[in-house]
């Protein structure tokens, strides 16, 4: 058999479809349905494969469930044990992934091969796992005297990047102003710092820092009393 005819063979018995590749971003701790649909599973059953694999950020690649020969075989490490599932009838043709609840460590490339007698589908998923601020922590920096300056500071420990900071005075008496006082002054090259600056008695009051990103947002106080 000539060359040419052993490629053309080798081209007639696959059938494949590439399939999608989608982006999907949840924020941790949720529950994620990744998509993989396919038509292979009927009438051959006994025939059918699904796999899917998971490459992370590092490029480290891992089975993350499969069905073969009429098992599924999950809980394939500890870390994923009771949390990854087939989402619906994969032999009816929904092969989708389940995983909840979501981790930071799941994040990654997410590819579904489905295969019967010679035809193959894939699916991409690219999941990204947003993790909401940790509960920033307010702190005051300064003498509390009239006339001085205050530096109050903001920072959350943790959460997916770019974080968001902003602060605003709470109020607590009816009239009260939620606005920072006049000569605040916020240092954007560290957008959690706030100076304020030249105090006076009525700069007294209940400060609050909020922290946001795409995941969520947490807040923190602290008390400002001018003496």
């Amino acid at each position: 058999m000539s060359l040419l005819r052993v490629l053309l063979w080798l081209v007639s018995s696959y059938v494949g479809t590439l399939g999608t590749h989608t982006e999907i971003k949840r924020v941790a701790e949720e529950k994620v349905t990744l998509p993989c649909h396919h038509q292979l599973g009927l009438p051959e059953k006994d025939t059918l494969d699904i796999e899917w694999l998971l490459t992370d950020n590092e490029g480290n690649q891992k089975v993350v469930i499969t069905y073969s020969s009429r098992h599924v075989y999950s809980n394939l490490t500890e870390e994923q044990k009771g949390r990854v599932a087939f989402a619906s009838n994969f032999l009816a043709g929904d092969a989708s992934l389940q995983i909840e609840p979501l981790k930071p460590s799941d994040e990654g490339r997410y590819s579904c091969k489905v295969k019967n007698s010679g035809r193959y589908v894939w699916s991409h998923v690219v999941l990204k796992v947003l993790v909401r601020p940790s509960k920033p922590k307010c702190e005051l920096e300064g003498e509390l005297t009239e006339g001085s300056d205050v530096t109050l500071q903001c920072e959350s420990a943790s959460g997916t990047k770019p974080i968001v900071y902003y602060w605003q005075r709470l109020r607590e008496k009816e009239g009260e102003d939620e606005r920072l006082p006049p000569k605040s002054r916020i240092d954007y090259s560290n957008p959690g710092r706030v100076l304020l600056h030249n105090l006076t008695m009525s700069s007294s009051g209940l400060y609050q820092c909020t922290a946001g990103n795409e995941a969520g947002k947490e807040s923190c106080v602290v008390r400002v009393t001018v003496r």
